[in-house]
Parts: structure tokens; C-alpha cells; sequence
């Protein structure tokens, strides 16, 4: 390139050539030019070379990797053992979804040899999970179109919503056939409560033909949808083992649009008359928003091991007595867990005026394998529960309700020390004393949670003196302080001892959480799990506090992302929940800034 040395200090700047320059340039590049079209040349013919190169090495690796794939481990592994794979390839929090993009479907497209197995492997097979089409063209409010007279306008989107069922019951029948004698686990799910009933019917068609296989039922549907459901007789739901409608849901004392007292005209199956509660093998069962008596549930009470009922309100409250409930328990010696939501009495000076008659005391409830209990309540009195309630076992135990008789609590309390390791109570309901002494006699707590009660309101009647299930002993509502103040001092006494020679309150403590209104203070929270820490290399016999999440009812008010750091490399998860801030309007100068409009000048003089 030295030919073109002449001009190499032009390179790079703005000057521009003159003619005879132009002609000297061009002459000079003639060489490098020809020399450029021989590099071109090479180089196709080397690339041509290494293209022949590449494709032979990859024909060589293509035909080593078939050959070693015929001696692949997994080629080796037995069927069993790559069904027990698949097994465990399933979700493990819910029931198996028609996806193709989730296991087992996923399973049947990865090769021919693995469909065939998974096609052939009943087990993948026995659960699903079914959501109803949305199809919302009824009112929410508006009664079930089992109960409409006229039949329903057909719309466009109930044809596509009734397409899209009808492949949905396809899809049913195939997979649940490929299940062979498994016993099923089934969920059904609807977003918005509103779907029209000849969608469920297509659907429940598909399902209620495999009944005789249904081990758990999951339904979160409106209570009228699964009334058909409820009238199967229990000769035909041998396998039947835990039902949880736990989206069934009706207004007021309302199933399916139909008045309770109209039921028997309209011919709606009620609860007391179903046949699925009766079912030979049901153990476990979970319902929301009763508007039956529920102790009259034709269950099998000596064989249910789980009760979990939510929402026991309105019209149910006003007849049944924390005596029924009482004496439902008692009935259950096998049960584990028990879970009831009891809502407070819409009107609590309606009850028939026999309160004043004194409550039965229910007889000993002996429930010698119950590991999780919780109630929560509004107006019922729990202490002649609690003094009746005989649970050795007894790991779990939430009670939030208006009104605790303390010595009722704390008796239960001493009788399950020894093996309780979690409690949660709504702090504000108690005296100080009263709530230190809960956790003076869990010596072995490894669990609090500090939660409301939402059926406390900010109005409610005190205690009577007398019986507490007498409204009519309560006198006028008033405004109660609760008598526990949940401040920094508060959250030193649970971590700390008293003093330097005191006692841990909570030795054992590992977990802690505040879902209440409090007045901590970011600082103070700090402090408390600081002086925790320290305790735990101090003294050999307090654990270390691994976590604590406080829901505060107000915005930050200082830094926390260092000493949360500082306190996660001492094994402390500290999850703060702070109310947003008011967000403050941020002016900018292009505020109101819109297309311009021709604007006329009144009173102006015209142009001439």
C-alpha cells in the first residue's frame, strides 16, 4: 500500500480532491483493487473448503449421538421407575390442569415411547382440574336460571361459552378415562359466580360418570350449581373421601335464588337431605357460607378427621349455641383438624327470649388425635368450650373472638403446653395480664401470631356479669379501649426478659407475626430483634427469632434496607408491611396543554 502513501495524511479530514489528484488516486488504486478481487477469490475457495469440513463433522456427530442415545441410561430405566418419574413430575398444591404446556399432557409430547407410557400410566391421569367458561349474561344478583320461568336468551356468547364447555367435557371424558380404576381427585372453579346452569350441566354430565371413583371434590362455584352434586345417593359415591366447597356462596338465607322456606315447594335438595354427606367413606369436609344448620349435616361423625367450616352466619346463628357445636365435636373422636368461622348475629336482641334459662354445659369433648383447632367468633361465648375441650395433642390453636372468658383460655392452655407450638389471638380483646399469661404457660411456643378478629366491630356491647349468651344481659353498646397496648414496650417483653436476671417470656420462639393495628415503631422493632439475637449467643436455651413480618398501619417513617441486612446475616427475615403514602400531585408545566381551537374575539370590529 505504499502507493497510496501520498495522500494517507488526507485520510480522515474534509479536503476534497482536485481533478488532477482525482486522477493520480484512481490510477494509484488499480493494484490494490486487483489485489482485493484475488483475497476475495481465496477466500470463497478456503470457505468452501471449511463449509465441506463443517458439514462432515456434523454427519459424523450426527450419526455418533444416534448410536450412543441407543445406549442412553434413560433408554435403561424401567417403565415403573419412569412412571414413578412422571408421578412425581405432577403439581403438587393443586390438581392437574388440561394445558399442554403442564405436566401430564406435557409428558405425551416429548416422544412416542414416553406418550405410550404416560398414556398407559392410570395414576397421571386421576386428577383434574376443571374452569367454568365465563359467560357472565345473568345479573349477579339475580336468581338462578334453574328458577326462571322463561327459558334463557341464547347470545353470542353463551354459544361460545357452550362450544368451548362441550370440548371442556371432551377432554373430561378422554382424560379421566385414561385413569383406569384410580381413584379421582377433581376441582371445579368459576371466576364470577354468574354462569348461566346449562354450562354446568354439560360439564357436570362428564364428571358425574365417573362418580364412583370420586375421592376429593373441590368446588368453588355458587351454591346452586352444585345442588345436583348434593343429591347423588351415597351408594353411588363409594370412594368418596373429603368435599370442599369452599366457593359456594349465597346471599342472605338464598340458595340458588330460592327462599329456604320455599324449598320444599320448588323442590331445591337441601344440605340436611343430601346424599354426598352421607357418603360411606367421607372423612374430611369444608364449607363456606352456611345458611343451614350445619349439626344437622347427615354426616358420619365417627369417621371425619378434618371440619373446616367458614361463614357460619346470619340465620344459622340465631339456633345454633357454641352447645351444639359443643356436643357436634364431641361426636368426632377422630378428628385433626378443626377450623370454624362463626359470624356475629345481625341482630343479637332478636334470639327467642329464652336466654336467660341457663346454656347447658355440653358434656367432655375427648379429642385425642385433634392437632389443629380454630375458631373464630363474634357474639358466642367459648368458655364452656374450652372447659370442655380435652385435646392432648393439641400442636395449633387460633381463637379470635369478641369476648374471652381468660380463665376458660388459659386452663385449655395448660392442659396442651406440653405439645402446643403455635397460637394466634387477637391481643385486644385481652387485659395485659390476662395475654402475658397465655404465653407464661406456652413455654414451648415456637409460633405467634398476632391477628383481629373482623367480626370485632369498633362499637359492641362489654361482657355481662351474668350469662354470656344472654344479650339481654349485655345493656347499651359503648365504645371499648382495649386494654393492650401494642408499642415498643409491648414487643420488648415478648423477646426479652424483664430484667438481666429474668427469664426469656417465649424461650423457644422461632416466628412472629402482627396483622393488628399497632403503634411499634421502626426503631423499636430494630431494637427487639437486635437484643433477641444477642440473647441467643448469651443464653444456650433461647432459639434465634428466624422471622418476623409486621404489618404497620402507617407509612415509613425511617431507613430500613441496612439494618435489615445487618439483621439477615444474623439469620433474621424481617418483612415489614408498611401503608402507602398519600401520593402528593406533581405539577408540570405541560398540565392542561391541549390542541388549540380557533377562538373567536367578541365585541372585536370586523375586517373590512
Amino acid at each position: 500500500m505504499e502507493e497510496l502513501l501520498p495522500f494517507a495524511s488526507k485520510i480522515g479530514t474534509n479536503y476534497a480532491a482536485t481533478s488532477e489528484e482525482a486522477e493520480k488516486i484512481t490510477a494509484l488504486l488499480a493494484g490494490p483493487i486487483s489485489k482485493l478481487k484475488q483475497l476475495q477469490v481465496d477466500i470463497l475457495r478456503v470457505k468452501a473448503h471449511y463449509d465441506g469440513l463443517v458439514e462432515q463433522q456434523l454427519a459424523l456427530s450426527r450419526e455418533i449421538e444416534a448410536h450412543q442415545a441407543l445406549i442412553a441410561p434413560i433408554r435403561r430405566i424401567p417403565i415403573d421407575i419412569l412412571q414413578e418419574i412422571f408421578l412425581h413430575c405432577l403439581p403438587t398444591k393443586h390438581n392437574a390442569v388440561i394445558s399442554s404446556t403442564e405436566c401430564p399432557i406435557l409428558l405425551t409430547r416429548i416422544c412416542s415411547g414416553w406418550r405410550h407410557i404416560a398414556l398407559n400410566t392410570p395414576m397421571l391421569w386421576s386428577s383434574i382440574h376443571v374452569p367454568v367458561p365465563i359467560c357472565s349474561i345473568h345479573d349477579r344478583h339475580s336468581p338462578s336460571p334453574s328458577s326462571l320461568p322463561a327459558p334463557i336468551r341464547r347470545s353470542p356468547e353463551l354459544e361460545v361459552a357452550m362450544s368451548i364447555a362441550k370440548r371442556q367435557a371432551t377432554a373430561i371424558r378422554e382424560w379421566l378415562g385414561r385413569s383406569g380404576e384410580c381413584v379421582l381427585a377433581i376441582s371445579i372453579y368459576d371466576e364470577d359466580y354468574r354462569t348461566p346452569e346449562e354450562i354446568y350441566t354439560v360439564i357436570l354430565d362428564a364428571l358425574v360418570s365417573f362418580r364412583q371413583r370420586w375421592g376429593a371434590l373441590r368446588c368453588e362455584t355458587p351454591a346452586w350449581s352444585i345442588m345436583r352434586i348434593a343429591a347423588i345417593p351415597a351408594s353411588e359415591l363409594p370412594c368418596l373421601h373429603t368435599i370442599n366447597f369452599s366457593g359456594s356462596s349465597a346471599y342472605g338465607a338464598r340458595i340458588g335464588g330460592v327462599l329456604e322456606q320455599e324449598q320444599e315447594q320448588e323442590g331445591v335438595t337441601r344440605w340436611v337431605d343430601s346424599g354426598i354427606l352421607r357418603a360411606p367413606r367421607l372423612h374430611a369436609i369444608t364449607y363456606n357460607n352456611i345458611t343451614e344448620d350445619f349439626t344437622s349435616f347427615p354426616l358420619r361423625r365417627e369417621q371425619l378427621t378434618s371440619i373446616i367450616l367458614n361463614g357460619i352466619g346470619w340465620n344459622v346463628t340465631e339456633t345454633i349455641s357454641i352447645t351444639h357445636i359443643a356436643a357436634l365435636l364431641a361426636d368426632c373422636p377422630l378428628l385433626r383438624r378443626c377450623d370454624l368461622d362463626i359470624a356475629p348475629i345481625l341482630h343479637p336482641h332478636s334470639q327467642q327470649d329464652n336466654s336467660k334459662s341457663a346454656a347447658p354445659q355440653p358434656k367432655p369433648i375427648v379429642l385425642l388425635h385433634l392437632t389443629h383447632f380454630s375458631i373464630k367468633a363474634g357474639r358466642s361465648n367459648l368458655a364452656a368450650l374450652f372447659d370442655a375441650l380435652d385435646a392432648p395433642a393439641l400442636v395449633q390453636l387460633e381463637v379470635l373472638a369478641n369476648y374471652i372468658v381468660a380463665a376458660s383460655l388459659h386452663a385449655l392452655l395448660r392442659r396442651t403446653a406440653d405439645t402446643m407450638r403455635s397460637l394466634t389471638l387477637d391481643p385486644q380483646v385481652f387485659s395485659r395480664d390476662d395475654f402475658f399469661i397465655c404465653l407464661e404457660i406456652c413455654t414451648d411456643l415456637m409460633k405467634l401470631k398476632l391477628r383481629r378478629n373482623y367480626y370485632r366491630p369498633q362499637q359492641t356491647w362489654p361482657p355481662p356479669a351474668g350469662d354470656l349468651n344472654d344479650p339481654s344481659e349485655a345493656g347499651e353498646w359503648h365504645t371499648r379501649t382495649p386494654k393492650v397496648q401494642l408499642d415498643d414496650a409491648f414487643l420488648r417483653d415478648v423477646f426479652m426478659p424483664a430484667s438481666d436476671a429474668g427469664a426469656v417470656l417465649v424461650p423457644r420462639l422461632t416466628t412472629f407475626e402482627c396483622h393488628t393495628l399497632n403503634t411499634f415503631s421502626d426503631t423499636g422493632v430494630l431494637n427487639a430483634l437486635r437484643a433477641r439475637s444477642a440473647a441467643v449467643t448469651r443464653e444456650g436455651s433461647v432459639a434465634l427469632l428466624s422471622y418476623a413480618l409486621i404489618s404497620f398501619g402507617r407509612p415509613q417513617k425511617e431507613p430500613m434496607a441496612h439494618a435489615l441486612k445487618e439483621l439477615a446475616e444474623l439469620g433474621v427475615k424481617c418483612v415489614p408491611f408498611y401503608t402507602a403514602p398519600f401520593p402528593q400531585r406533581k405539577h408540570a408545566a405541560t398540565d392542561g396543554v391541549g390542541e388549540l381551537s380557533p377562538v373567536a374575539v367578541p365585541w372585536s370590529v370586523p375586517i373590512l
